[in-house]
């Protein structure tokens, strides 16, 4: 996480509009979500994974490990959208696990279903990912309070973002000191620490969102963080280049389906 912002804000599009990247990523999440075709899918992670690979220059196995997080939950839900209950008249079914009295199977369109529900997960998450590797919070923060948000909503998500970093820096501590410690030698110490850990995360934490608070209000603050104005220029270039890429999404969403599987 400390990692993620960091290329945030040492990006070579720190500079650009942030609406524009906003908006660039919000068109490739829509798209992806709105079309049901693995092709567009699949151009869409290719399209997101060169920006941030060959432009962004973000490291290829940092990259992939921010892919492969969100697998573990990705995974077992399209597993679960994979298997169905046949009927009895029905021949499509590939495989069939017998549960007791419950028959489950794995068909065709079940696999089809579950690969185009994978490919459109990890095309929404690459385009987030574009997001949150080009655009630290302080932009987004200025570009929510132009967009006229209420203070208070723009303020409350500035303190939630600086809270779960905090709530990372803890977890962090605690679990090098365990590591000093042998903590995790053995499954029984592992599970042992887990549960030290657990427990002393909630406290530690608030007590440093404590002492946060504290700073703030020793230096005068009032429920909202001033900070000084920034100025960004659209540029005709970029609005341009996000056209293209829209219509050329499009115009992939249009053609003829070439493989079954998508």
């Amino acid at each position: 996480m400390f990692m993620l912002d960091w290329y945030a804000h040492n990006s070579r599009l720190k500079t650009v509009h942030p609406a524009e990247k906003v908006l660039f990523a919000f068109l490739c999440l829509v798209l992806a979500l709105y079309f049901s075709r693995g092709t567009i899918s699949l151009a869409i992670i290719v399209l997101q994974g060169a920006i941030i690979l060959f432009y962004l220059r973000i490291p290829p196995r940092y990259y992939v490990r921010l892919l492969l997080m969100p697998l573990a939950f990705l995974l077992p839900g399209c597993l679960a959208v994979a298997l169905e209950i046949p009927a009895a008249t029905q021949a499509a079914v590939m495989l069939t696990l017998s549960l007791g009295p419950l028959t489950l199977g794995i068909s065709s369109g079940g696999i089809s279903l579950a690969v185009n529900l994978l490919l459109r997960s990890l095309a929404a998450l690459s385009s987030l990912y574009f997001l949150a590797l080009t655009t630290p919070f302080t932009q987004l923060g200025w570009l929510l309070r132009k967009a006229m948000l209420p203070p208070s909503a723009v303020e409350l998500a500035a303190l939630t973002y600086r809270f779960i970093f905090i709530l990372a820096d803890t977890a962090q501590s605690i679990h090098t000191a365990q590591v000093t410690r042998l903590g995790y030698s053995c499954w029984r110490n592992t599970f042992k620490s887990l549960g030290s850990l657990a427990a002393g995360l909630l406290a530690k934490s608030f007590y440093r969102s404590q002492l946060m608070y504290m700073g703030l209000i020793s230096r005068c603050y009032d429920g909202e963080f001033r900070s000084l104005e920034m100025y960004y220029r659209f540029s005709p270039g970029n609005w341009l280049l996000m056209g293209g890429v829209t219509a050329g999404l499009l115009a992939i969403s249009r053609i003829p389906t070439f493989l079954a599987l998508f």
